[in-house]
Parts: C-alpha cells; sequence; structure tokens
C-alpha cells in the first residue's frame, strides 16, 4: 500500500533513454536526408557540366562540318570554273572577232564550244531533258507553255520547243512546249 501511494504521488519519469533514441533516429534520418541531397545536388551539378561540355562539342562538331562543306563546295566550284575557263576564253575570242574586228566567226566553231560547255556541266549535275520537236504528254511539273493566252490540259499531247533545264533531277526551268496542232 505504501508503495502504491508512493507512486501516486512520485510516479516514475520516463526513462530518458528511450527518447534519447528517438531523437538520435531523427537526427541520424535527418542527416541521412541531407546526405542525399548534397549527394543529389553534386549529381545534378555533374550532369549540368556533362550537358555544357556536350552543347559545346555539339557545336564545334557543326561548325568543323559547315566548314569542310563550305571548302568542298569551294573546292567544286573552282573546280567547274577551271573546267569552263578554256571554252569560255574560246567564246570571249570568237566575241571579240565578231564584233571588235569584224570578222566573220563559223557558226560550226561556236557550237563545238557550245557542245563543250554543255558537256562539261552536265558532268556537274545540270541537264537538259526533252528533244526539241519530240512529242509528249504535257505535264505541268516539267512543261510550261510558251504562250501565256494558251492553255493546256494535263496529258495534253505537246511539242517540246525549248528543252527543260534540271539540276540533280530538280527541274530549274520547264521545257516550253506548245499544243499538238495536227491531233
Amino acid at each position: 500500500m505504501l508503495k502504491k501511494l508512493w507512486q501516486l504521488l512520485f510516479p516514475p519519469k520516463p526513462e530518458p533513454i528511450a527518447d534519447q533514441k528517438i531523437t538520435d533516429q531523427s537526427n541520424e534520418r535527418l542527416l541521412s536526408l541531407e546526405s542525399e541531397i548534397q549527394s543529389l545536388r553534386l549529381t545534378i551539378t555533374d550532369r549540368d557540366q556533362t550537358i555544357n561540355k556536350l552543347r559545346i562539342e555539339g557545336d564545334r562538331q557543326r561548325q568543323n562540318e559547315e566548314s569542310k562543306q563550305a571548302i568542298a563546295l569551294q573546292s567544286q566550284q573552282e573546280q567547274l570554273f577551271t573546267d569552263l575557263s578554256t571554252p569560255i576564253a574560246q567564246l570571249l575570242t570568237q566575241i571579240h572577232l565578231l564584233e571588235v574586228e569584224s570578222k566573220p566567226i563559223q557558226a560550226k566553231d561556236v557550237l563545238t564550244i557550245v557542245k563543250r560547255i554543255l558537256r562539261l556541266v552536265e558532268e556537274y549535275g545540270l541537264s537538259a531533258s526533252g528533244t526539241i520537236g519530240e512529242r509528249v504528254p504535257f505535264d505541268p511539273n516539267i512543261h510550261q507553255p510558251l504562250s501565256s493566252a494558251t492553255t493546256i490540259n494535263n496529258g495534253q499531247l505537246v511539242t517540246i520547243r525549248i528543252p527543260a533545264i534540271a539540276y540533280q533531277n530538280k527541274v530549274l526551268r520547264a521545257a516550253g512546249v506548245e499544243p499538238c496542232l495536227d491531233v
């Protein structure tokens, strides 16, 4: 009975060890989370640095490739102009003979020079398509009436009067055509 009274008057205090355990566990968890946060921040920083390095490297490679393409294009142009220089010089000579010195020139000489120029530009992808006088069905993608007053229906038979000019299969100038009259 005395013992009960004593316990009523002086209840037992909670053990400080249990409270300490909870606090220690909370602190450990908090430290663990802070450590994880710091680790994630470092990971994000590393990732951002890697992205930056990759972006810089990609820009450098793109500039390098553009530079290589520009050099290759310039080289191709230089080769084309080198190849064309002789026939152009020959044409300029024919022009001088006719216009300045009033000397007659041979049409076959001029045609030979022009044919040489055509062969050279064909080697670089420029081509003529359609033969003058050829009869073909009208295709608005590659044909164009010579007169704007003329209406030609798709598929209608036409005569090519001026050949089409294409570069690497892309039509630069449509063929000039007229409707066939004797159809």
